[in-house]
């Protein structure tokens, strides 16, 4: 029988369960990845059940290490929230999601509250004006994140002019594998603040062509790619001349963006460009006719790539599908047309 039970003839079947049961029940209370500190969901609705849940509650630092810091309550509020789960947290690893007001918001005693423990951070989602992600290595040794794994960056404003930023220093995050790269984030301004060699997983929520040839250059170790694309516009430009083999590219997919135009499909998928360890390609652009089957045939061939599954959720009409299975040949067995879920999208 758990200790400060009080012991009755019939217990109660809520003060039965053995404490690391119930902590582990407690694990799957909420289903968010960063749930919110305060409302339905909270950990903190489990301590007014009765004492004992409230004990195993405390007891349980995990309960309280995966939070979201956004909300309408006060800066004041949400700190006291924020302290009091980073105490109960202890020492485990956290991840969170931090979403700033906007400039010169008092949001950054939030942050700079996360920061005072960023030695435990494991997965970090941050939406800060650009040039406030330098905050998260600023004056601080090597090695200041040692189990970040997975960083997040949406800036809540477009970069001005050649604005550039360093969020990260060499050797701050050495675990490192997992960078989610928000719709306004120009990848330009973060060049030099980011381990880009060591990276597996990468996600793109709104990447030019070139910026697509610069990241696979600078991430060979790239396994898992999902982004969403953009034609080059103006100054921008395609990559230089010159190969790019991403040895161990897995699973890519390449979407349009909802602001562009349907000319970039073609160029991203550059002659210079070679993925013979490809196992998965999604598309999913329109139009994509015979002009485009064929680039993507010859893509394919000069990769070597052994596909297992090729998705075309775009090709909606049986003449069109008759043409792909045509044109692509021996990869016909490997295509999906419709609509399907994939780990992809959680990367």
């Amino acid at each position: 029988m758990p200790d400060g039970i009080p012991t009755t003839d019939v217990l109660s079947p809520a003060l039965r369960v053995p404490p690391e049961i119930l902590a582990e029940i407690f694990g799957h209370f909420n289903s968010d990845s960063f749930p919110r500190m305060d409302g339905p969901h909270s950990p903190i609705l489990l301590g007014l059940v009765c004492r004992y849940w409230r004990d195993v509650a405390l007891s349980t630092p995990t309960l309280w290490s995966s939070l979201l810091i956004s909300s309408p309550t006060s800066t004041r509020r949400l700190r006291e929230l924020l302290l009091l789960w980073l105490e109960r947290s202890t020492n485990a690893p956290l991840s969170f999601k931090f979403k700033s007001k906007g400039k010169g918001s008092p949001d950054l005693v939030l942050l700079d509250t996360l920061l005072s423990h960023r030695c435990r951070w494991l997965h970090a989602s941050i939406t800060v004006p650009l040039h406030d992600f330098a905050l998260i290595s600023a004056g601080v040794s090597d090695s200041s994140l040692p189990l970040l794994k997975s960083l997040e960056m949406h800036p809540s404003f477009a970069p001005d002019g050649n604005e550039t930023v360093r969020p990260l220093r060499d050797g701050s995050a050495p675990q490192l594998t997992r960078l989610v790269l928000g719709e306004k984030l120009i990848v330009s301004t973060i060049l030099d603040g980011v381990p880009w060699a060591q990276l597996t997983h990468l996600r793109g929520h709104c990447l030019y062509i070139y910026e697509v040839h610069d990241l696979f250059s600078m991430a060979p170790r790239l396994v898992y790619c999902n982004v969403y694309m953009m034609e080059d516009r103006g100054e921008r430009h395609s990559p230089q001349p010159g190969s790019i083999v991403m040895p161990h590219l897995r699973a890519l997919s390449l979407r349009t963006h909802r602001y562009a135009d349907q000319d970039w499909f073609c160029p991203v998928l550059c002659p210079t460009l070679a993925l013979p360890a490809l196992e998965l390609l999604r598309i999913a652009c329109f139009p994509f006719g015979a002009t485009e089957l064929e680039h993507l045939r010859n893509f394919l061939d000069r990769s070597a790539c052994h596909l297992k599954e090729l998705q075309l959720p775009n090709l909606s009409t049986g003449s069109v599908r008759d043409e792909a299975r045509k044109t692509l040949g021996k990869l016909a067995d490997t295509i999906v047309f419709g609509a399907r879920g994939h780990h992809l999208d959680k990367i």
